[in-house]
């Protein structure tokens, strides 16, 4: 894959992120990020805590690679966002 089409499947995965939206926390308040990918035996989770609160997500693979994005691609954005926060469990 080469750059444009790498920038285009980034862009249309932070589209579907964006719409998908299940929560926004500024980056200095987060304390940790879990994520356990989906699986055979169901869904997978991403848990974020922050200084106040904590949310729970549930991740399809419809979600995860529905529209363009893979589990491990979402992950990697993850760790960019909040380095040193992410724990991946499974």
């Amino acid at each position: 894959m080469n750059g444009r089409e790498n920038q285009m499947k980034r862009e249309k995965t932070l589209l579907a992120l964006e719409m998908a939206k299940r929560f926004e926390f500024p980056r200095d308040e987060i304390q940790s990020i879990e994520v356990t990918p989906p699986g055979p035996s169901g869904p997978g989770r991403i848990v974020i805590r922050t200084t106040r609160d904590e949310q729970n997500v549930k991740v399809s693979d419809e979600l995860a690679t529905g529209e363009g994005a893979t589990f491990d691609t979402l992950v990697t954005w993850l760790e960019e966002f909040a380095p040193g926060q992410l724990t991946k469990m499974g």
